[in-house]
């Protein structure tokens, strides 16, 4: 087993539709593996050297605007006593 074969088995599992999480995680495990090979001697060195392949990467995280946020409150109706919204102040609160 070398890295060609590492590269083409994450190919393979892409082409089959896992998903990136999961191809991390399988790496990993894999790598994980053949390390204790090496260590108990049956491999000389671990094939899994395939940069990035066993990071998981979060989505950038999205974050709604005040306009879109005073646009779902005004979808929303009127305040019912337990919750009310307003647009925040330009400045900091109690700053004169």
């Amino acid at each position: 087993m070398d890295v060609l074969a590492v590269r083409s088995w994450l190919a393979s599992l892409q082409a089959q539709g896992v998903s990136a999480s999961t191809r991390a995680k399988a790496y990993r495990l894999l790598s994980r593996i053949l390390g204790a090979a090496v260590e108990a001697g049956y491999l000389l060195r671990n094939p899994c050297a395939v940069k990035g392949a066993g990071q998981e990467r979060a989505p950038e995280m999205r974050f709604a605007t005040v306009a879109q946020i005073a646009a779902l409150a005004d979808a929303i109706g009127p305040a019912t006593g337990r919750w009310s919204w307003s647009p925040p102040t330009v400045g900091c609160a109690g700053a004169s």
